[in-house]
């Protein structure tokens, strides 16, 4: 897609920069090497890949945390609602949390099956 000029972002991508509106978010394509160098991987590359997965799904394992945390705090919040427009407010907010929270526990699964199985 990006190949073709259609750029790739996250739904709940925010783009705090200022940019002209044509501005697109399109990386820049890689020259590729010919021959046999082109097919080789350096170990350090793998270790290094191998590496960077683990501290992103350590960094994961935090955020679901601190959403849990959040979650329970809520709660709390919740319970001692003064108006039932406070109520529900708040019961909006737990309910996206909570659909966070289950949509990371997945990514954080399917990452540590990918890395047994690598």
């Amino acid at each position: 897609l990006h190949g073709t000029g259609i750029e790739i972002v996250s739904p709940r991508f925010l783009n705090l920069r200022e940019l002209a509106g044509d501005r697109m978010f399109i990386p820049e394509r890689a020259s590729t090497a010919t021959g046999i160098q082109a097919n080789r991987i350096a170990p350090e590359d793998i270790v290094f890949d191998k590496a960077e997965q683990a501290e992103n799904i350590e960094r994961m394992r935090e955020r679901l945390a601190a959403l849990n945390k959040s979650i329970q705090e809520l709660d709390g919040k919740i319970e001692t609602a003064e108006t039932p427009q406070q109520k529900e407010s708040l019961q909006n907010d737990r309910q996206r949390m909570a659909s966070q929270l289950e949509r990371l526990d997945q990514l954080i699964r399917r990452a540590d099956e990918s890395r047994r199985d690598n």
